[in-house]
C-alpha cells in the first residue's frame, strides 16, 4: 500500500490528460528528485559522528 497526498492524485491526472505537456517536464522532475535525494543524504550524513555511530538525541 502506498500513501499519497490527496493533491497528488489530481496532479497525476492532469499529467496523464496532457502527455505532450508532461513529457518535456519529465527531465526537470527527475532532476528535482535527484537533488532532493542528495539533500536528504547530506542531512543524514550530518546526523552521524565521524566514526559512523549515530549521535544521541
Amino acid at each position: 500500500m502506498v500513501a499519497l497526498p490527496r493533491w497528488r492524485g489530481g496532479l497525476v491526472r492532469r499529467f496523464d490528460a496532457f502527455p505532450r505537456t508532461a513529457m518535456p517536464l519529465a527531465g526537470t522532475m527527475l532532476a528535482l528528485g535527484r537533488a532532493g535525494q542528495r539533500r536528504q543524504a547530506r542531512r543524514l550524513a550530518a546526523r552521524h559522528t565521524p566514526t559512523g555511530s549515530p549521535v544521541d538525541g
